[in-house]
């Protein structure tokens, strides 16, 4: 928020215009505010990598998944705040359209990056550059905590990036 402030005062000073707008306009890319967590056990080891679970994760990290998806719909309202937020979803952009999960795929809501422990990282990808910083993070710390807590499984995993033409070519429709 302080960034913001001063980033467009500085420009303004300097005769240009500091926008901080999802979507500008058709033909601009997107501005998107990702969210990158990290979560460190009580020794000091990564919580979210195991080298030999399913796609290098640990249980933790599959049930702080599962709860970001399960609440998803709750925290698009804090994610895209304002009508120019869910522009950014629209046309030619890497902003993602489904509530899924994958590994290092930056077509999804939700990224996994885990090549080694040290670097074991989710990137939550949904939150337009409007976003409030503190409200995004708290939500997010807090439907992963509840997915730990309830155990949930995760949901969709997309293993190739996501395209509305695949699906289309695919189904014949967009549902």
């Amino acid at each position: 928020v302080v960034f913001k402030s001063i980033a467009k005062l500085t420009a303004g000073q300097s005769g240009f215009l500091a926008s901080f707008m999802p979507r500008l306009a058709d033909g601009f890319e997107t501005a998107g505010a990702h969210l990158n967590l990290s979560l460190v056990g009580r020794d000091g080891s990564a919580a979210f990598f195991d080298a030999a679970a399913p796609w290098r994760l640990t249980a933790v990290a599959r049930h702080f998944i599962a709860g970001l998806q399960r609440y998803c719909p709750a925290l698009t309202l804090l994610f895209l705040p304002n009508l120019n937020s869910y522009k950014r979803m629209q046309g030619v952009s890497f902003a993602p359209r489904v509530n899924a999960w994958g590994i290092d795929n930056k077509t999804c809501a939700w990224r996994v990056v885990n090549r080694d422990a040290a670097l074991t990282r989710l990137e939550c990808r949904l939150p337009g550059a409007d976003v409030h910083p503190h409200l995004a993070l708290a939500a997010v710390l807090a439907a992963g905590r509840r997915g730990i807590a309830e155990g949930g499984r995760c949901g969709l995993l997309l293993i190739e990036p996501f395209s509305w033409s695949r699906i289309v070519k695919r189904c014949g429709a967009v549902i």
